[in-house]
């Protein structure tokens, strides 16, 4: 064998392009007691791939892989499903908690909205048609005001003046 022959081999190998036979001569090539040193590097490898081919399975080996096959056929198959029939209210029972809420939500929209559209109601008129007071809203409020402070006043007056 030439070496240019082997590392042609080596390439080959490592590049995945090698058949069974091509590889055969390479472990027996490295299985020389002596090695060109430019290959030395590679010894280690193809010793190690020769050793390698010597193992052989167990002997129970096919019936092990059966098991675990089977064992996995087992867990893929489906389980079956309990299943028991519904009456038509049962069934429509979570429609109904649907249906409420959202009559819920309304309702509450609707009254707030209420609630907070109200206008302030116009004043009423007490005044007898065809009467009209002297004084505008402003000049009775004074007054009004006033009579309440002087009360006020006399009352503060009363309870300083207690025993």
């Amino acid at each position: 064998m030439k070496y240019r022959y082997i590392e042609d081999l080596i390439n080959r190998y490592f590049e995945g392009a090698t058949t069974t036979h091509e590889e055969r001569l390479l472990k027996d090539f490295f299985q020389q007691e002596e090695v060109p040193a430019q290959f030395a590097k590679y010894t280690a490898l193809f010793c190690e791939l020769q050793e390698q081919s010597t193992i052989s399975l167990p002997a129970d080996f096919d019936e092990r892989l059966r098991r675990h096959i089977a064992a996995l056929e087992a867990a893929r198959t489906p389980k079956t499903l309990k299943t028991r029939l519904l009456s038509l209210h049962q069934g429509l029972r979570p429609l109904y908690k649907a249906v409420a809420s959202v009559a819920l939500i309304i309702t509450v929209g609707v009254a707030s909205s209420e609630y907070w559209s109200r206008r302030v109601p116009e004043p009423i008129e007490y005044s007898q048609p065809g009467v009209h007071d002297t004084q505008s809203g402003s000049e009775v409020a004074r007054e009004t005001t006033g009579e309440a402070v002087d009360t006020l006043t006399i009352n503060n007056e009363n309870y300083q003046n207690q025993p």
